[in-house]
């Protein structure tokens, strides 16, 4: 599970807007719920069907879950 938090601070630390003291992320927001749920249920990931595949693998890719949690859903989309 050390793969499920490679999201590195300084990688972070680019979306960071000091003006509001806050982080902003111009991503896809009916796709992070299921992000989010990855890193609270220890690894389980499953793509809503209102986002199309092609995305959800983008913010996958994006949060840096890794390949491990690419191969899990591949394997189970």
């Amino acid at each position: 599970m050390e793969e499920m938090f490679a999201f590195a601070t300084s990688t972070v630390l680019v979306y960071f807007d000091p003006h509001r003291n806050e982080y902003f992320f111009d991503r896809c927001r009916i796709a992070f719920e299921p992000i989010l749920y990855y890193y609270q249920s220890n690894g389980k990931l499953r793509r809503p069907m209102n986002v199309p595949l092609d995305i959800f693998l983008e913010e996958i890719r994006f949060h840096q879950l890794g390949s491990l949690a690419i191969d899990k859903f591949r394997s189970h989309p």
